[in-house]
């Protein structure tokens, strides 16, 4: 499933909305989780660490069944969502293309 996040807004700030996405992400199972950035400027913490880290900790059990890519994210947006999978020990479940 792929989910454009900037169509939540430009800003992304709260857990309550990342749970909501991350619960409708996970009703779909067995599909690849694809969540594009491009028009998002920011995201907080608490956001990636509700919507990202705990995704990247499913993703990581062996019986998951689905991986997560993460696409049009800027560098100050990517290192927030890559520092909340590494808090949570989960940062090889995140699959990002890198400019060639």
């Amino acid at each position: 499933m792929q989910l454009n996040l900037a169509d939540y807004g430009k800003t992304l700030a709260t857990r309550q909305l990342a749970s909501k996405l991350r619960g409708d992400l996970l009703s779909q199972t067995g599909n690849d989780v694809i969540l594009d950035l491009a028009g998002v400027l920011a995201v907080s913490h608490s956001f990636a660490d509700e919507l990202v880290g705990e995704l990247a900790e499913a993703a990581i059990d062996p019986g998951a069944g689905f991986e997560i890519h993460v696409l049009n994210a800027s560098d100050e947006v990517l290192a927030v969502i890559e520092r909340a999978c590494e808090l949570r020990g989960a940062s090889r479940a995140l699959k990002i293309p890198h400019a060639a």
